[in-house]
């Protein structure tokens, strides 16, 4: 939660977020406290129109690849270097 030292710093704060949520382009600053895992699984469960192999495929990459090693972390943590190491 932000906190603001004046009411005229807290106004801009609000209208900038404003204008970034009626552009799309808000991400909610909690966004990056959800681990990993939790968002790859429910990503997998919201793929409704996938064939029963590619589903499988993906489920088992999942559990092979990236949930040892990012399963646990945050999202906000997954940098482009850690994918890559």
């Amino acid at each position: 939660m932000a906190t603001f030292d004046a009411k005229a710093d807290a106004d801009a704060w609000l209208a900038s977020a404003r204008t970034a949520m009626a552009r799309g382009e808000w991400i909610s600053p909690d966004a990056g406290q959800v681990r990993f895992g939790e968002y790859a699984r429910q990503w997998l469960e919201d793929r409704l129109g996938l064939r029963p192999r590619t589903s499988e495929l993906y489920a088992s990459e999942l559990s092979c690849h990236l949930l040892p090693s990012f399963g646990a972390m945050p999202l906000s943590a997954t940098t482009t270097a850690r994918i890559r190491s």
